[in-house]
């Protein structure tokens, strides 16, 4: 869409160029008629096209005026004349103008002359920009740019290219390409054929040479380098050439002195005794000296282009390489790497120094390596310090034997400093199990490997007498290399998964005494103590063997030592607990405190974490804590009260060993597979042991000991004091079951004599209840009085904390509650509430079932309560329900349901005559209404058909005066037609008699037409006859007709137009005539002063709106409709009432109609009135459904 100036002196001409483009998509910014006023509105409107009439008024014609124009604004221009001078034509051509229109000419050569005017300067402004980003990307490349035409002559060369070759660009300009371009051989000084004109000659790019001289004008030569290039039109053909060169001089220069260096560098490393490797980014071998194959015996040549994963090396060291290699391509920095490697003469210990060698940019080019044979060093150093080391760790932990009984601290001094000595990567010690499998009960291990702390392990090879003999006769085992050492592959499978390469076993011995099983020659085989290697094989040699030998035997001694000890001490506080329980069970009766004092008993003797005593219920198939000890009570989990928590004894592994009187030992609770017992080992983990209390042959519970959080290995003597202490304990609780059963029985007997009487008590007080409230229902129609009495008295009677009543509304799915009683500060009553919030509470209740519920998700605590919910049900529906509400655990008892569904049938009873007599009374007053209608439409009617009959009769009177009178005031005879002369005075007035008699008689004949047409739109559908049209221009004819009244009754009328609107489809007649009701109510009730407001705009569907739609709005000022007549102002013969209805006349049917006309269109129509305004807003969708419609 162009916007666009009209310069045109001829009146007629410029409006007829403003009509051909007044239904175009080009809009006039403006007309003038002179060339000054041409030259200062486009100036001002800066519009995309002038259409220029050649001669005009004025000291500046057009063709000036155009030349300004174009000049100063760049604005494109179209002429239009009826002159055909040659003279004029030649100066118009001149202009460079972008049409020529000669008058007279038609609509479609002019929509014509301005598209293709338009589209040219379009173009022409793409190609502006195009050449001069050309121009400016050639004058800002950073390398020599010159073009030829296809002859081979210079048309363009760039400021480098100045630079380079001595030649300024308009001294170049059509110059030869061979003469401003000279070029040599570096080596031969011969003339080097141009690569341009050969470029131009063969079609195809040309390098140029590489010992390729260019002779500047003023004779300097410079090195030059790159490419030229055919340049082709669209269809193929040659039309130039192009080179890109540049100076490369000084690389040249580089890499020539980059060449000797090389050489140097070759020269000095060729005879050094140390290895020096080079290494590209790849890690690939671009040089190696002859050091390296007087090293490996292997060929310098070999090393070539190769890595050294491709050379065979081991794969441990060449990982080590590369991470080594990659860390100097990352970091730019050196690193130095220790390595072993084998030779032809042995392993060796080098140390290498690695350096990278930077490029012109600063990247890592290569990598320099210099490696140099230090293992003689080593070897030195190594001895010497493992001597020392050795001599210290014996005597520190022989000297620890004798000074210390705590055997933990010195089996875990042994590991860690015996892996710092050896500089291995685990150091375990091994405790044997009665069947040989066994706990790892110390672990020093280094970072990155996995831990073998605490876990069982169970290998079938080494539970073999065979295998375990050699260990008995104090015999080691050592393996360099698991996987090449032969061994049974569950052997080698067990130390695979701790990631094992290296494996060194020395057995620790006990005497005989110390064990019980002697019986297989293997009892004094305490354990094993273990070095391992984890991060390659290791050859053991006969220092590190004999080492662990001795370190083997003074664990030995401290091993026998702590048993000594530790058998004295628990030998005398295992009688001491057992004589505590024991004196606890004959001082009472109580089974509380006599298991709060067996488990802290247990708990202070064992050093265990926790002590339960758990009781077992079968009929809830649970197992509850009766009493709990915690050795750290604040380690407990945060919220965990274990005294009263239940374990679910279905599918439980430990339960049901339980069961069956064994007793479960389990030294790491972590290796339980079952899911819900897994959940309990990870809130107390370490190891446990259950044993069962038995009760004349069945399980009655179990004593729980927990030992954490670390595994642990349960020992015989702790086993025994457990059971031991469930036996005294099955006594107590012998003994506390019959005291119990005597107390219970004599309870039970009070107990039924109270319930009895107080049954009898509430049966009595029911009745009186239900006596009271059918009194009320019989005496009482006030249906909220009944509810209030019926809710008071259930409350008071069943002493209950809520009590309320609620009316179904079923149509709207909703509930009412009525009235309520509460001791609580919240109340319900008034609140309407959707079914949909509670469905499975009021389904059953639309079933006519009463019930009792709590809410299983309630929140706040005042929520736990019970409920009990009972229909109010007659013969035809439910009514509503009673709803009863007590404190959690409450019951409601048989005889409570009985009463309350009583109370809920005089209930339904009350309603149903409370609501038939409201029917009754409705029926009464609606007929009471509608005989008031009846009397305002008859009133209305009345005066509507009287009143133009009226003006007609007085009208049909005055005609006869003027009909009949004289000039000298006589009557004639009205029974002689010749007597009936108008004179000619008389004219104007008869003729307003007539107009009177016309007018009344089109207000009569419309007053019945609307009659009609209310009663056809209320009796039956006419088929619809719709159009699309564009509402702005069928709008303005619409209320041409309202202007003049608008105007004699001294209001205003504005027209508010959202645009663009689009067409919309619907059948206009009925349109027509909603929108002429509107208006004529707005007409008739709008004061004198005031403002009527006719508003259209369209409305995009969205997410709350199904479709999209026009919104037309009449609104008036000075008049305001109360909220509640709006929803009354369709209805039929309706009047406001604060409105006189003899000053407003009508029969009251205008938005009646309105209000049938809309719905066949599928609108809707709304009214609304705030603040001294009165809108009436009208709907109508823009997607014309005819079936929908019909």
């Amino acid at each position: 869409m162009a916007r666009i100036l009209i310069v045109e002196d001829e009146i007629v001409a410029a409006l007829m160029i403003r009509a051909f483009l007044e239904h175009s998509e080009h809009t006039v910014v403006g007309s003038v008629t002179s060339g000054t006023e041409a030259v200062r509105l486009a100036a001002e409107t800066q519009p995309d096209l002038v259409l220029m009439d050649i001669s005009l008024e004025g000291g500046l014609d057009g063709i000036a005026a155009a030349t300004q124009i174009h000049e100063q604004l760049g604005i494109p221009i179209i002429y239009l004349t009826a002159n055909a001078e040659d003279q004029t034509l030649q100066r118009a051509v001149a202009t460079e103008p972008f049409g020529y229109l000669v008058k007279p000419f038609n609509q479609v050569g002019l929509h014509t002359t301005i598209n293709i005017a338009l589209r040219r300067y379009q173009l022409e402004q793409q190609l502006e920009q195009a050449e001069q980003w050309l121009a400016t990307t050639l004058a800002s490349i950073g390398d020599g740019t010159i073009a030829t035409d296809e002859y081979g002559c210079i048309t363009f060369m760039n400021a480098v290219a100045e630079h380079l070759t001595g030649w300024q660009q308009s001294e170049a300009l059509g110059a030869s390409a061979e003469l401003v371009l000279r070029l040599i051989h570096a080596e031969t000084r011969e003339t080097i054929e141009n690569p341009l004109l050969q470029a131009i000659r063969q079609g195809a790019s040309v390098s140029i040479s590489e010992h390729c001289l260019l002779q500047t004008k003023n004779g300097l030569e410079r090195a030059i380098g790159d490419t030229a290039a055919p340049i082709r039109n669209d269809k193929g053909e040659i039309t130039g050439g192009v080179l890109i060169f540049q100076d490369v001089t000084e690389r040249r220069q580089a890499e020539a002195l980059l060449h000797r260096r090389q050489e140097e560098f070759r020269a000095l490393v060729e005879n050094s005794p140390d290895i020096v490797v080079r290494f590209d980014r790849e890690f690939r071998h671009v040089y190696v000296n002859p050091a390296v194959e007087v090293a490996t015996g292997i060929a310098v040549e070999a090393f070539i282009g190769r890595t050294n994963a491709e050379m065979g090396m081991p794969t441990e060291l060449v990982e080590s390489w590369r991470e080594t290699l990659q860390a100097v391509l990352d970091t730019s920095q050196e690193q130095i790497i220790e390595f072993q490697f084998s030779t032809p003469s042995g392993l060796r210990v080098y140390q290498a120094r690695i350096v990278p060698e930077f490029s012109q940019d600063g990247s890592v080019d290569f990598l320099l390596c210099v490696s140099r044979d230090i293992t003689e060093y080593k070897r030195a150093e190594a001895l010497l310090r493992q001597q020392a080391e050795r001599e210290r760790l014996l005597v520190a932990i022989a000297q620890r034997v004798r000074q210390s009984l705590e055997l933990d601290e010195i089996l875990n001094t042994t590991v860690t400093e015996v892996r710092q000595l050896l500089q291995t990567d685990r150091v375990i010690i091994y405790r044997f199990e009665p069947d040989w499998s066994g706990f790892v009960i110390v672990e020093s291990v280094g970072d990155g490997w996995i831990p073998m702390l605490g876990r069982r392990l169970f290998d079938p090879c080494l539970a073999m007498a065979d295998c375990l003999i050699p260990y008995a006769n104090g015999n080691i085992s050592s393996i360099d290399d698991l996987e090449n050492a032969g061994l049974a592959e569950c052997y080698v499978g067990l130390l695979r998964q701790f990631q094992v390469k290296a494996n060194l076993v020395i057995p620790v011995l006990l005497p005989p005494s110390q064990v019980n099983r002697n019986e297989d020659g293997l009892g004094h085989l305490w354990g094993l103590l273990a070095v391992q290697q984890c991060a390659a094989p290791r050859q053991w040699d006969e220092l590190e063997i004999d080492l662990l030998k001795k370190l083997s035997a003074q664990v030995a001694v401290a091993i026998h030592q702590s048993y000594l000890y530790q058998q004295t001490q628990q030998q005398a506080r295992q009688e001491q607990a057992l004589s505590r329980v024991i004196q606890a069970i004959r001082n009472s009766l109580d089974l509380t405190t006599i298991f709060q004092t067996a488990v802290m008993e247990m708990g202070s003797l064992l050093q265990v974490e926790q002590a339960n005593i758990l009781q077992y219920l079968p009929e809830q198939g649970v197992w509850v804590h009766q009493a709990s000890y915690r050795q750290s009570p604040d380690l407990a989990p945060v919220g965990l009260d274990v005294v009263g928590l239940e374990i679910p004894d279905e599918g439980n592994p430990i339960t049901a060993r339980l069961k069956q009187l064994e007793i479960v030992r389990l030294d790491d609770a972590s290796t339980i597979a079952h899911e819900m017992t897994q959940i309990l080992a990870q809130t107390f983990p370490g190891a446990w042991l259950a044993v069962p209390l038995q009760m004349n042959g069945a399980v009655w519970g179990n004593i729980t000991l927990i030992h954490g959080p670390e595994p642990f290995v349960w020992q015989d003597w702790q086993i025994e004091l457990t059971r031991a202490v469930g036996d005294q304990l099955a006594i107590a609780i012998q003994q506390s079951q019959l005291y119990q059963q005597v107390q219970q029985l004599n309870a039970r007997l009070e107990e039924q004599v109270q319930e009895r009487t107080l049954l009898l008590q509430q049966a009595f007080s029911f009745e009186a209840t239900l006596k009271r409230i059918a009194e009320r229902v019989r005496d009482s129609l006030d249906e909220d009085q009944i509810l209030r009495a019926v809710v008071e008295e259930l409350a008071v009677t069943l002493a209950i904390s809520r009590c309320s009543v609620a009316v179904y509304d079923l149509p709207q799915r909703a509930v009412n509650v009525r009235y309520e009683y509460t001791t609580a500060v919240e109340s319900l009553q008034g609140r309407l509430i959707p079914m949909s919030q509670f469905p499975e509470v009021y389904q059953q209740l639309l079933e006519g079932q009463h019930f009792q519920y709590c809410n299983v998700d309630a929140r706040p605590i005042q929520e736990h309560v019970v409920r009990l919910a009972c229909p109010i049900v007659d013969d035809q529906s439910v009514l509503g329900d009673l709803r009863l509400v007590n404190y959690a655990g409450y019951v409601f008892s048989e005889q409570e349901v009985r009463l309350v569904q009583q109370v809920a049938n005089q209930c339904a009873i009350a309603l149903r005559q409370s609501r038939l007599y409201q029917a009754a009374q409705a029926q009464v007053d609606e007929l009471e209404r509608l005989n008031q209608l009846k009397d305002d439409f008859v009133s209305t009617v009345s005066h509507e058909l009287r009143t133009p009959m009226s003006s007609i009769r007085m009208a049909i009177q005055m005609l006869e005066v003027v009909l009949l009178q004289t000039e000298d005031g006589r009557s004639r005879n009205a029974a002689d037609p010749s007597s009936l002369v108008l004179q000619p005075e008389s004219f104007q007035r008869a003729a307003r008699y007539v107009q009177v008699l016309r007018d009344e008689c089109q207000r009569e004949t419309m007053l019945i037409d609307d009659l009609l047409d209310l009663s056809r739109l209320e009796h039956q559908a006419e088929p619809l006859n719709p159009s699309t049209r564009d509402l702005q221009v069928w709008l303005a004819p619409l209320l041409a007709p309202f202007v003049d009244r608008l105007s004699s009754q001294q209001q205003r009328l504005e027209t508010r137009v959202a645009v663009p609107l689009p067409p919309l489809t619907t059948d206009y007649s009925y349109l027509e005539r909603i929108l002429n009701e509107l208006l004529q109510n707005a007409c008739k009730y709008t004061p004198a002063g005031e403002t009527i407001v006719v508003s259209l705009q369209s409305v995009e569907r969205s997410s709350t709106l199904a479709r999209s739609h026009i919104q037309i709005s009449v609104s008036n000022s000075g008049v305001e409709i109360a909220a509640d007549e709006l929803n009354r102002v369709f209805d039929k013969f309706y009047r406001i009432p604060s409105l006189n209805p003899w000053q407003h006349r009508g029969t009251g049917l205008g938005l009646a109609l309105v209000k049938r006309l809309i719905e066949p269109l599928r609108g809707v129509v709304e009214a609304s009135s705030a603040d001294g305004w009165t809108t009436f807003t009208v709907r109508i969708p823009l997607e014309f459904d005819e079936q929908e419609s019909g």
